[in-house]
């Protein structure tokens, strides 16, 4: 139970690490543009990187 608690947490790290680096890649000018800040965007990479039902 334990094990796979741990096992779910990195997966979910390295989800998020994957979609950061996508984040980090757009520039301010975009951001303005779609109106949102970087800082949202990494917030809901954190949501999105949930273990998802068929994992």
């Amino acid at each position: 139970m334990l094990l796979g608690i741990l096992f779910g947490a990195i997966r979910r790290y390295f989800r998020y690490q994957e979609l950061a680096k996508c984040i980090g890649q757009v520039d301010d000018r975009m951001l303005f543009d779609i109106g949102c800040s970087r800082s949202e965007l990494y917030a809901e990479a954190w949501v999105r990187a949930e273990p998802r039902a068929d994992d």
